[in-house]
Formats: structure tokens, C-alpha cells, sequence
């Protein structure tokens, strides 16, 4: 993997033209392989739906409301549900209005994002390093390593890809304004792609951090540590990058627009998302723990499994340690070998500063151990690899055409990799089967109604939503008892997640034969039987939750359809108030919210 190397410190060398490097169709012949690499392995998502990952909490609102002045006002006030993303929101919005619900719709959106962000990033970082065999390799491999699998094949993994095509464009803009930092117009380019990339994800908010890093290396504009008086690469117009060495001050000043920027978003968004806050050593350990466990995902890609939140504790100090000793080690050795091996020091501190404040200091964020927090992060550290790879390779006494074959195979064998990967993601058993397999004594082992629900027995209770929504999947696939067994631990794990109550009672009155008639009206039911043992469970939820307007319409309807009238119609007023005082209620749709509100009249 041989390329023009840049010049050692000292006086700058005058580019020597190199007409492949000039060619147009060398460049394009690059991004048409990263293309096709990821239509080879993400064209499957078409025939995916959805996970429960992807349930109405993100995507019923978006459905409904429309893509509409009122709709792009509400993306930009933070009203809907996660974390505050507005540009994701109105891109999710934008397919909800030209989609529907036609699944694929999203799916393939999501596949042509990440082809973009592929391909910007193959043309930043050929600008940035002047390797340009190199960098389509560390394209390539950022593109289909089995960890991009959860950002693509997941509907809502697209605060990920959207966010990758303004980051990919930072840096290709940073790369073309090193070249006259005195141009205004350049920076704004930079801080105009900085700003769209803030607003699709909160991963992106140590981004000014990052390119301080590039300026050690591989730009080498940072006067204590590169020497001489700057360097130029030597392989065509094309790619090749000139730059001036600055002092380290003067590099920080140039980077508190960005900072600003960050720091005003990091603000915005703890203010309107509803993300959890969780202690600061809850996100250390999480923070600590998940930055050496996605490191070594990155060289070894075995036993990866979607999580929602995260699953560290913060009394595990054994592991916290040990992560701990294993990044303090890697640190060294980047630090020790700065000279020799100036990509991995540069590499592996980007790594850790855009991975470390994300999960582990912003307290608004929840941390994650999903696959998904690696998207921004490790693409340095994959870069730090590959040069590292590729000095060695230079050195060693044989014909280039073999490094480049072995290279091609490691593709190869990740393309390979990362197509088993994204079909874990068709569909919500198929999913939680994997996480099943590789994380046996998570909760989601009460997933799969196979394993049952008692090895869920001590885990940790913010997982209940998800055992919910499996409960929903199961379900719906003639799977009663599995489902009203993963309700209830729901219902154990947090008593006021009334959700689960709500499903167990109408379960339990259509396991009794009082499903809705073919018109659509309420059944009249029997005293006793599966509606006592209904109106026991909303009686226990209520007393758990007293203003849950769910809670409140499901006991008014079961005591409608018994004929307490009177009751029926206080509890139908309750849940008109706290309807009226909320506002949209996750788990009831609009009709039943205008039911509720039409029988909450005094009875006669």
C-alpha cells in the first residue's frame, strides 16, 4: 500500500505531478467500489421492517403529524420524543410524507446516506493525508464493518448516516480551508457543515477537539511538534494539500467558533431532550467501560448485539479498572511512539476525544453501548491502523500488488462479516435471538419466549420498555402467555410504567372472548371472570400510577362495557384532564383520546 509519503520536517517540497492522481476517473473509480461495496451488503434492508426499536415513540408522531410548517417548528422546539435532533426529525418526517408506511422507503434513504458519507470521506481524508490508495481502504473499512450494521439497517440509526455526510463534509472543508486560513468564506463552509452535523446528532459535539488533533497530524500545522516549515503532498492537484504551521495558540483560537458552537448545542439539547440524566459515576463507568469494549469490536468484531441503554454498573469496579489499565496502556504507547507512529497517537486521540464526552460527562446524554457510538469515533482509529499497516508493508521486500490483494481480501471478508451482521436487524425476534446468544444473561434473554422470563431475574429495570415491546411482538405471533409473561416483569421491574398493566388487562379480556366486533363497537362484558381479573390489573395500575390517563381510560372502557356508568364516566373525565393537561399520550392514539373526552359528560 505504497504512497507518495509527505516531506519530512524542514523545507516544503514541491508537489511532483502525478497524472493518476490528477485523473478524474481515479478519484471516481474509488467512490463507484466504496458504492457498491455498500449497495452489496445494505440492499437487503429493502425487504426489512420494522424492529421494536423503531416503535411509535419515534416514528407514530412523525406519521401522523406530516411533513408541515407546524411539524418543522415542533422538530426545531424539541417536542417530540428522544434526544433533541432536528434535522434527523425532519428527515424521518420527510419519509413519513413520501413513504408512509412502506418501510423500505426509510431503509434504502438510510443505505444512500451512508453511501454518501462513505464517499466524502474517501475524498477528505485523500485531501487531508495525500494517500489516496490508503484512504478508499479506510473508507472502505469504516463503510461495511460489521459495527455499521445497527447505524444503517435500523430506521432510526439515522441521526448516524445523516450526521456522517455533514461530518465526512467538515472535514473535506477543513481540509480545502488549511490551505488559506485567512478565507473567511472557507471557514464559514466548515462552521456551516459543523452546525448541520450538531443538529442531527449530539456524537459530533467534540468535533472541534478533533480537528485540532488533525492539525498535529496529519496536516501538521502545529509548530511545537511537526517542525520546519510545513509540508506538501506530492501526488496531484487532485489531493494534494499545502499548508502553514502555526502556533498551537493560534490554532486554539481559530477553533472557538467551533467550540461555541458545540457548546451551544451541547446546551439546546440537554435543555429539550428527554433523555435520562443518569450520575456521574454511572457515565464513567459506562463511558470507560464501552471505549475499550468498542476498541476492540473494531479489531475483532465477534459477539456484537444492539443494546438500548446502557448495562453498566457503577459498583463494577473490576471492570472499570480493567478498562481503565487497558486505555492507560494504549495512551502510553501512542505517546511513547508519537514520532515513529505518528497516526496512531493522532488516531487513538481522536478516538478517545469523540467517543469519552459524549457517553460519559454530558449528563443530559444517555450513555450507550449500542454499535451505533462507534460511527464517528473510530474512523481515525481506523486510519491510525491502516497507515500503520501500510509503513510496515513498505518496508517489507515484496511486489505491492500483494499488499493490495491482501487488502482486498480484508474487505472482502468484512463485506462479508457485515451482511450477516445487518440480518440480525429484519426483524424483532431475529434481533433479540442474536442478543440472546451473545449477552445470555442480559435481560433480553426474556425476549425470546423460548429461554422464558426468569433469567431476567436481577437486571437492571430500565429495560422494561423493551421487554414491553417485545411483549407486543409476541403477541402478535399467537404468543399469549410468553407476552403476558414479559409484561408482568415489566410491570415487577417498574411499577409505574402503566403500559404494561394496559396490555395485560386487554389481554386478559381477550384471552376471555371479548375482542372488539367486526364493526368496530366495545362488546358488553360479563362480571367476573377474565373482566374481575382485568379490572384487577387496572386497579393495580392505578394505584401505582393514579393520573395515568391509559391506566384511566382502559379501567373507564372495562367498566362501560360491565355498565357502572357512573364510574365509567369519572374516570373518562380524569383521563380527558390529564389528556387536556399533557398533551399526546404515548400508547393512546388520538380516538381514543377523543372517546375519552365525548364521555367524560356528568351521567344522567
Amino acid at each position: 500500500m505504497e504512497d507518495p509519503s509527505p516531506a519530512p520536517s524542514g523545507r516544503a517540497t514541491s508537489p511532483a505531478a502525478n497524472p493518476r492522481g490528477d485523473d478524474p476517473v481515479v478519484i471516481w473509480s474509488g467512490i463507484g467500489l466504496l458504492v457498491s461495496f455498500v449497495a452489496a451488503i445494505f440492499w437487503q434492508t429493502r425487504r426489512f421492517g420494522l424492529v421494536f426499536f423503531d416503535d411509535g415513540r419515534r416514528l407514530a408522531p412523525l406519521l401522523d403529524a406530516g411533513f408541515t410548517g407546524a411539524g418543522v417548528a415542533e422538530a426545531f422546539a424539541g417536542g417530540s420524543a428522544g434526544p433533541w435532533q432536528p434535522l434527523t426529525t425532519l428527515s424521518l418526517m420527510f419519509d413519513a410524507a413520501v413513504f408512509g408506511d412502506r418501510w423500505s422507503g426509510y431503509h434504502l434513504h438510510n443505505v444512500v446516506l451512508h453511501a454518501v458519507a462513505a464517499a466524502l470521506l474517501f475524498a477528505a481524508l485523500t485531501k487531508l493525508t495525500g494517500a489516496m490508495g490508503r484512504s478508499v481502504v479506510a473508507a472502505g473499512c469504516f463503510a461495511i464493518h460489521p459495527l455499521r450494521a445497527e447505524s444503517v439497517a435500523w430506521i432510526a440509526g439515522r441521526a448516524d448516516v445523516l450526521g456522517g455526510v455533514f461530518f465526512a463534509a467538515t472535514l473535506l472543508a477543513y481540509a480545502h480551508f488549511v490551505e488559506k486560513p485567512a478565507s473567511r468564506a472557507r471557514y464559514a463552509v466548515v462552521a456551516a457543515y459543523f452546525a448541520g452535523g450538531l443538529l442531527c446528532t449530539g456524537a459530533l459535539v467534540a468535533l472541534p477537539l478533533g480537528l485540532l488533533i488533525l492539525d498535529w497530524w496529519p496536516l501538521r500545522r502545529m509548530t511545537p511538534f511537526a517542525g520546519g516549515r510545513g509540508f506538501a503532498r506530492a501526488i496531484g492537484r487532485w489531493s494534494r494539500t499545502d499548508v502553514q504551521q502555526r502556533p498551537l495558540a493560534l490554532l486554539i483560537r481559530e477553533k472557538l467558533p467551533l467550540v461555541g458552537l458545540a457548546a451551544g448545542f451541547a446546551v439546546i439539547a440537554m435543555l429539550r431532550g428527554d433523555a435520562p440524566a443518569t450520575s456521574l459515576p454511572g457515565r464513567l463507568v459506562t463511558g470507560i467501560t464501552n471505549c475499550a469494549a468498542n476498541a476492540l469490536h473494531l479489531v475483532w468484531p465477534v459477539g456484537l448485539a444492539p443494546r438500548a441503554v446502557a448495562s453498566s454498573d457503577p459498583t463494577d469496579i473490576g471492570s472499570a479498572a480493567a478498562a481503565t489499565l487497558g486505555i492507560a496502556a494504549i495512551t502510553a504507547a501512542a505517546w511513547k511512539w508519537r514520532h515513529r507512529w505518528p497516526s496512531l497517537t493522532a488516531g487513538w486521540a481522536w478516538y478517545l476525544a469523540l467517543g469519552l464526552p459524549t457517553v460519559a460527562l454530558l449528563p443530559g446524554l444517555m450513555p450507550t453501548t449500542a454499535d451505533r457510538c462507534t460511527y464517528f469515533s473510530q474512523i481515525w482509529l481506523i486510519v491510525a491502523i491502516l497507515w500503520g499497516l501500510g509503513d510496515y508493508a513498505d518496508q517489507l521486500p515484496v511486489r505491492k500488488r500483494f499488499i493490495w490483494a491482501i487488502a482486498m481480501a480484508g474487505l472482502v471478508l468484512l463485506i462479508w462479516a457485515c451482511y450477516a451482521q445487518v440480518l440480525i436487524w429484519r426483524d424483532g425476534q431475529a434481533l433479540w435471538k442474536q442478543v440472546v446468544a451473545t449477552v445470555p444473561d442480559d435481560l433480553a434473554g426474556a425476549y425470546d419466549p423460548t429461554l422464558r422470563v426468569e433469567r431476567a431475574a436481577a437486571l437492571n429495570p430500565t429495560f422494561a420498555a423493551g421487554l414491553i415491546a417485545c411483549g407486543d411482538a409476541l403477541y402478535a405471533d399467537g404468543g399469549e402467555p410468553a407476552a403476558e409473561e414479559a409484561w408482568l416483569k415489566a410491570a415487577a421491574l417498574e411499577p409505574g410504567l402503566t403500559a404494561a398493566w394496559g396490555r395485560l388487562a386487554r389481554a386478559r379480556l381477550e384471552r376471555g372472548g371479548s375482542r372488539r366486533l367486526p364493526n368496530g363497537a366495545e362488546p358488553a362484558v360479563a362480571a367476573g371472570g377474565p373482566a374481575a381479573d382485568a379490572e384487577g390489573i387496572l386497579r393495580r395500575a392505578l394505584a401505582a400510577a393514579p393520573d395515568s390517563p391509559i391506566v384511566l381510560f382502559h379501567l373507564a372502557t372495562l367498566l362501560e362495557r360491565q355498565g357502572a356508568a357512573a364510574e365509567a364516566t369519572t374516570l373518562y373525565r380524569r383521563t380527558a384532564e390529564r389528556v387536556q393537561a399533557a398533551g399526546p399520550v404515548e400508547d393512546m392514539d388520538g380516538a381514543a383520546a377523543v372517546r375519552a373526552a365525548t364521555r367524560s359528560h356528568p351521567a344522567p
